[in-house]
């Protein structure tokens, strides 16, 4: 019997504007580069994934998470809703009952319209990339958008009730003469009514523009966790590292990878995974052509995934089975530094341990390489 995908990752590559923090694969559409090219790759990419799939026994089932990142796929705008819809039907996708269908969209990207001709075939959750509510600090982290267009975006979705979740940024540079005010933004955000936020702590290359006037890691840290604690006042679960729900709205399509589920994928550097049991197959699209990059991961490498993915969510790990006895005696530390709590073996990290993971996991293999 074939193993059954419920979810999949489609990546639309095309942005208005190339923001100078970015490293994701993106791209301006043009006349020669463009949507008709990219929709092309597409269903050719759908062939070569089916036989890829079919080849390691697994077939697309009834959908419970569809994903549309980029990118900007909102820019895709009217065309990309009825390419789409066509995709749809001619590769018989179908969906469950309580599935969730994401689009990620930028105000400047979008329309009103749009967003209801989205919601029309099947989407039920946005992803708004506001990132700031400071129109200097929009401009200092190169975003195109205006206060204005995301009051109107967030306006339509609070009114039409619908599930929606924007993405918000920590960590920025500092070139004017004033402390940004985290809460304040976050404040004004809330007055419409999002069901989940996503937050992240900026990240770049030396190559950034303003990379020397970045803060240092003990300001990101009082950041970060001055937002946990706030959201938490609001009703928000922070139930990973950088997600923060209402109840009921914790991301479907995101805990798929936490639990090592199967997940297609297609577009330009898409990455999908295949759940084999005891292995699993990790690929990656490639940027120009209908073919991908596989990569075989035996079970130690999915095992030690699973100890990193478990510790970024609040449902956590059985430390006995992932972590060797070497490093036990971190734990009884990590709890008593407010970095962790410990419920019988079930070890899960606080907002403290979340803002330090990376630490943590480098503690954990230093002490079990210590024989």
């Amino acid at each position: 019997m074939s193993k059954k995908i419920e979810s999949l990752y489609i990546h639309v590559p095309f942005c208005k504007h190339l923001c100078n923090y970015c490293d994701f694969y993106k791209k301006k559409p043009t006349e020669i580069d463009g949507f008709a090219h990219y929709e092309k790759l597409l269903d050719d990419s759908w062939y070569a994934h089916q036989e890829f799939i079919l080849k390691n026994n697994f077939t697309i089932d009834q959908l419970e998470t569809l994903y549309l990142g980029g990118g900007t796929p909102s820019l895709w705008g009217k065309r990309g809703i009825l390419f789409l819809k066509d995709f749809i039907r001619k590769n018989n996708l179908s969906f469950k009952d309580d599935y969730e269908f994401s689009i990620e969209i930028d105000p400047a990207a979008t329309t009103i319209e749009e967003l209801e001709l989205w919601q029309e075939i099947g989407v039920n959750r946005f992803s708004v990339g506001l990132q700031t509510w400071d129109e200097e600090y929009l401009k200092i982290i190169d975003r195109i958008h205006t206060l204005e267009q995301a009051d109107k975006v967030l306006t339509y979705l609070k009114q039409k009730d619908v599930n929606y979740t924007v993405d918000f940024m920590l960590g920025f540079p500092k070139p004017i003469d004033r402390e940004r005010d985290i809460i304040k933004e976050l404040s004004e955000i809330l007055k419409y009514s999002p069901k989940h936020i996503s937050l992240y702590i900026l990240s770049v290359n030396k190559g950034y523009p303003l990379y020397k006037k970045l803060p240092d890691d003990e300001r990101v840290s009082k950041e970060y966790l001055q937002v946990s604690k706030f959201l938490g006042s609001q009703g928000f679960d922070h139930y990973e590292v950088s997600n923060h729900g209402l109840d009921g709205f914790r991301s479907k399509h995101n805990q798929k990878y936490w639990k090592q589920k199967s997940v297609a994928a297609l577009g330009p550097s898409a990455t999908g995974f295949l759940n084999l049991g005891d292995s699993s197959i990790r690929y990656k699209w490639k940027t120009s052509e209908a073919s991908f990059v596989e990569e075989l991961l035996s079970a130690e490498q999915m095992n030690l995934e699973k100890l990193y993915t478990g510790l970024r969510i609040d449902w956590g790990v059985n430390y006995k089975e992932l972590i060797h006895k070497n490093a036990w005696p971190l734990i009884e530390h990590w709890v008593a530094e407010n970095l962790a709590t410990l419920n019988g073996d079930q070890l899960r990290l606080t907002p403290g341990g979340y803002v330090v993971l990376d630490n943590l996991i480098d503690q954990i293999f230093n002490a079990e390489s210590s024989n």
